[in-house]
């Protein structure tokens, strides 16, 4: 309900191409519905079923990373070493979460 509020709201305050948008803007949007949207969450709820939520969580972080590698391929945007220094602290943090314990804890 509150989409449909929104969109009227969106269509009062917003540019004059909110009321007639152009093919390529239709088309952004429905990869955004689709593609990002419906197959991201299909992909996840299928992955939860074979996989623990705690293991799961911790690749919620690698979202940063898709953007930006969708974003040089497809855009053209620039990665810069600041930008590739942070993909690697990403996946080394990501690693030492997921990893398994190679030392028992001692019983006291």
């Amino acid at each position: 309900g509150s989409a449909v509020g929104l969109l009227a709201l969106a269509a009062l305050v917003a540019e004059p191409g909110f009321t007639n948008p152009s093919p390529k803007v239709v088309a952004a949007v429905a990869y955004q519905t689709v593609i990002v949207a419906f197959a991201s969450y299909l992909a996840w709820f299928w992955l939860l079923t074979r996989y623990p939520a705690s293991h799961m969580a911790a690749f919620t972080f690698w979202t940063p990373i898709f953007a930006l590698v969708f974003a040089w391929l497809l855009l053209g945007e620039p990665i810069t070493p600041a930008l590739v220094l942070a993909m690697g602290l990403v996946a080394v943090g990501l690693y030492l979460v997921n990893r398994v314990p190679t030392l028992q804890p001692t019983p006291v």
